[in-house]
């Protein structure tokens, strides 16, 4: 475990004794010492403040890998799982986040290769020409053509593929007119 200045002066400022610090990270006593006491006289000359209070709600807490080791060596169990669960979370969030961004660049990948296909097929159309199926453009509009056959009395569905015989009598008679 790694445990920094930070950890140390926190758990100091728990109350707990240099020596419960040194049991429960792992640092020489010696160490722990001469942290503690560097920093109450900076404390003292005002080159350093007391330890950070914890953060409002809803803002991020800067030294959260500060806080893991802390809480994991606790001598309070509650605190030793809330750091447990943190750890956990962040984790997870880890995890999630790397997922995220796998995603989103797969989505990236996807559109430019949908993109590319979608020139690859229409230049395969130009080279086709004329051997694909072939649409003929219409030289009528339907609802034109419906409404002259409801003029004329003839049959025509109201919706629907207008029959080829009433276009083609549409046809002649505008072709004449």
């Amino acid at each position: 475990m790694q445990v920094t200045t930070k950890t140390l002066i926190a758990m100091h400022a728990d109350g707990l004794s240099d020596q419960a610090i040194a049991d429960r990270t792992g640092v020489e006593l010696a160490t722990v010492e001469r942290v503690i006491t560097t920093h109450q006289n900076n404390l003292a000359a005002g080159r350093a403040t007391a330890a950070a209070t914890p953060a409002p709600a809803g803002t991020a807490v800067p030294d959260a890998a500060d806080l893991l080791p802390w809480a994991e060596a606790h001598v309070e169990a509650s605190i030793r799982q809330a750091g447990a669960r943190a750890r956990a979370a962040l984790e997870l969030l880890q995890t999630r986040r790397r997922t995220d961004a796998e995603l989103q660049g797969i989505k990236r990948t996807e559109q430019e290769l949908e993109a590319r296909l979608a020139k690859l097929r229409a230049r395969a159309a130009e080279l086709k020409g004329g051997r694909g199926k072939q649409v003929k453009p219409r030289d009528y509009v339907p609802a034109e053509v419906r409404a002259w056959a409801r003029e004329e009395g003839i049959p025509c569905p109201p919706a629907g593929v207008v029959p080829a015989s009433v276009v083609d009598a549409w046809r002649t008679a505008h072709a004449t007119a």
